[in-house]
């Protein structure tokens, strides 16, 4: 359902009247807009592809296919009204997002708990389903991410797309030493939390993202504006 006129028209409603699963609303990072997700797992890999410095756009609910032919509809209302009444049964599926990488590259991406899968492996198929009709589907499950690489996408999310604040960097250079602690930067050298983060997004100060949490005792370390331990998508 689309609640914002910025964002991107959704091809199926997320929530139904009376449906008890609760829609995440999201703003920022790569999509246009406020968008409405289905799920925790959903709203992680929103941040994720979000976080990627690969990944220039993502669309949020982007197309429904009859996953028998490969045919795209613009909705799942047009796709079964195209059917109705004439005894076909079209195989009716929307992914979560269809991801734009920087390069071109296009591919769509679904986003299902470990449960869900146990309940329902039917979807463990549907990459391959994908691949015969010449379109990419990455299936990705919470336990490829991190406790502490969620933790760090819903604190960093805010700042995607933030340019190095004037004079930023020349004072991370001007730093006594190439390291220190989240707490020493901002008690004792007088940084800010969102030019940290910035800084961060931007690859001037690194930590692993995946393992390394950030908390107040992180060693950060001063880098050089290379953003390749941003590409956290498992592509």
């Amino acid at each position: 359902m689309k609640i914002d006129p910025e964002a991107r028209p959704a091809a199926r409603r997320i929530q139904k009247r009376g449906k008890v699963q609760k829609a995440h609303h999201i703003a920022g990072g790569k999509a246009r807009g406020i968008v409405q997700l289905e799920s925790i797992t959903e709203v992680d890999c929103h941040n994720l592809c979000s976080l990627d410095p690969r990944v220039h756009e993502i669309y949020p609910q982007p197309v429904t296919f009859d996953l028998n032919t490969g045919q795209p509809f613009a909705t799942k209302e047009e796709l079964l009204a195209r059917f109705q009444g004439t005894g076909y049964k079209p195989w009716v599926y929307t992914p979560d997002f269809k991801v734009v990488l920087i390069d071109g590259t296009i591919f769509f991406l679904e986003a299902k708990s470990e449960y869900t899968l146990s309940k329902q492996p039917e979807f463990l198929e549907y990459p391959s389903v994908f691949e015969s009709f010449g379109q990419q589907l990455l299936l990705i499950t919470e336990d490829e991410i991190s406790p502490e690489l969620k933790k760090n996408l819903g604190l960093l999310r805010p700042y995607i797309g933030r340019s190095m604040p004037e004079g930023l960097l020349p004072r991370l250079e001007a730093s006594a030493s190439n390291r220190f602690t989240y707490r020493e930067a901002i008690s004792e050298l007088g940084f800010t939390q969102g030019e940290l983060f910035t800084a961060i997004l931007t690859g001037h100060l690194f930590l692993d993202l995946y393992s390394t949490a950030l908390k107040k005792d992180t060693e950060l370390l001063v880098f050089k504006g290379c953003t390749k331990h941003l590409e956290l998508l498992p592509l």
